[in-house]
C-alpha cells in the first residue's frame, strides 16, 4: 500500500538542522513578542466598540518583523523586495517563508487555510513560491466535492513549479487574550486556499531573554516585613 509519506518527500531535509531548529524556535518567539505589544496597543487605544483593528494590524505587521529579527543571524537568511509593494520577502536557504495568522481560531482542518482577502501582489508571490512536490496530500483530507476538487486540481497544475524552492508557512491563531495553536509546514496556493502538507505543531518556550523577571516570594515578603512598622520595645540589661 502506498501512503502519502511514500509519495511526498520530507520537506525537513531541505534545511540544515541548524536552520530548521532556528525556524522552529524563532516563529513562536516572534509571534508572542508581537502578541504582547499588539494586545497592549489594543488596550491602550480603548476603542469604544472594542473593534480589533489595532490588534489585527499590529499582528500583521509586527509578527513577521519579530520573526525575521530572530532569523537574521543565520547565514542562509536573505530578504528581497516584493514587486509593487513595500513588503519584504523572507528566505531561508533559498526557500520562501511566509508567517500567517489564520484568525481567532485554528480551523478544524488545519491543513487547509482559507485566504478571504488576498491581494494580487500577495497571490503572485505565494503562487511563485508554491512547489507541487509538497502537494501530494490525500484527497479525503479536505472532504472535497468532485467539482471543487477539479477546480483545485487545475489551480495546482497552474501554480505548481518544479524548481527546488518551497513555500514554508508558520501559521497560528490568536486573539487579544493570547496565542492559540501554531503549526509549521510547506504550502501550495490553490485558489483562495493554502494547502499544507505534513504540518508539525510548534510550541513556545520561554528563555532567559523572554521570561518575565519576577522577584521570589521570599524576597517580596522580606521587603514587606522590613518596611512595616515595629512596636516600640524597652531594652533590658542582663544581670
Amino acid at each position: 500500500m502506498t501512503t502519502s509519506s511514500d509519495r511526498t518527500p520530507d520537506w525537513r531535509t531541505e534545511f540544515s538542522s541548524d536552520e530548521l531548529d532556528l525556524i522552529r524556535r524563532a516563529a513562536p518567539i516572534g509571534i508572542h513578542a508581537a502578541q504582547t505589544r499588539s494586545a497592549r496597543a489594543h488596550t491602550e487605544y480603548q476603542d469604544p466598540d472594542d473593534h480589533l483593528f489595532v490588534y489585527g494590524v499590529g499582528m500583521a505587521h509586527g509578527a513577521p518583523k519579530d520573526f525575521a529579527a530572530q532569523l537574521k543571524s543565520a547565514s542562509g537568511y536573505s530578504e528581497e523586495s516584493v514587486p509593487r509593494s513595500s513588503r519584504k520577502l523572507i528566505r531561508m536557504g533559498g526557500h520562501v517563508i511566509h508567517l500567517h495568522r489564520v484568525g481567532a481560531r485554528m480551523p478544524r482542518n488545519h491543513r487547509r487555510l482559507y485566504l478571504p482577502n488576498l491581494s494580487d501582489t500577495r497571490r503572485d508571490t505565494l503562487a511563485a513560491a508554491s512547489n507541487e512536490r509538497y502537494s501530494h496530500t490525500p484527497e479525503s483530507l479536505f472532504d472535497l466535492e468532485s467539482e471543487e476538487h477539479a477546480n483545485l486540481t487545475e489551480a495546482l497544475e497552474a501554480s505548481g513549479k518544479t524548481r527546488r524552492s518551497m513555500l514554508l508557512v508558520p501559521y497560528y491563531s490568536s486573539t487579544k487574550f493570547g496565542v492559540g495553536r501554531m503549526f509549521l509546514g510547506p504550502a501550495v496556493l490553490a485558489g483562495k486556499y493554502l494547502e499544507i502538507t505534513d504540518p508539525e505543531p510548534m510550541t513556545y518556550r520561554r528563555t532567559g531573554a523572554t521570561a518575565p523577571r519576577q522577584q521570589s516570594t521570599d524576597t517580596r515578603e522580606a521587603r514587606r516585613f522590613a518596611s512595616g512598622e515595629r512596636r516600640p520595645t524597652t531594652t533590658k540589661l542582663r544581670t
